[in-house]
């Protein structure tokens, strides 16, 4: 994930957003590697089209399950927004002529489920939080 954030070092430090990394941590899990990086892109691209200030990423291992949590201050949304982000060709209406397919996050949820996780998003104090989860599994150390 840190080689992903690095590729958009500029783009960040142009829109002034400060990334904010979780602490380094080990921890398993079981995805394809190329569809989460897609996912990852996906985050990372609508965070810089509607996000400001930080974009913080923390790990969280709890109950067998590992939490990957994305969230920056998103001020346009709304809770009404946020119950359609993952609905295909959604667009939030002040964003129409940026380009967008309103398709990023429903491909991304796709994705994430198709590895048998769950993506969920949630708007708290201002601040839209995704959220994507997935089952631990033991790294074995050689």
């Amino acid at each position: 994930m840190g080689n992903q954030l690095l590729n958009y070092y500029n783009d960040f430090e142009e829109k002034n957003i400060q990334v904010q990394l979780p602490k380094e941590q080990s921890c398993g899990i079981l995805a394809d590697a190329k569809a989460l990086e897609r996912v990852i892109e996906n985050i990372i691209g609508n965070t810089l089209k509607y996000g400001s200030e930080y974009f913080k990423i923390e790990l969280e291992k709890a109950e067998g399950k590992v939490s990957v949590v994305f969230q920056n201050p998103a001020k346009n949304f709304t809770e009404e927004t946020v119950k359609h982000l993952f609905e295909r060709f959604y667009v939030q209406e002040q964003s129409r002529t940026d380009g967008g397919s309103g398709l990023g996050l429903t491909i991304s949820k796709m994705l994430v489920e198709s590895m048998g996780g769950q993506m969920t998003a949630e708007l708290e104090n201002g601040c839209l939080k995704l959220v994507i989860k997935f089952m631990a599994v033991s790294v074995v150390k050689s």
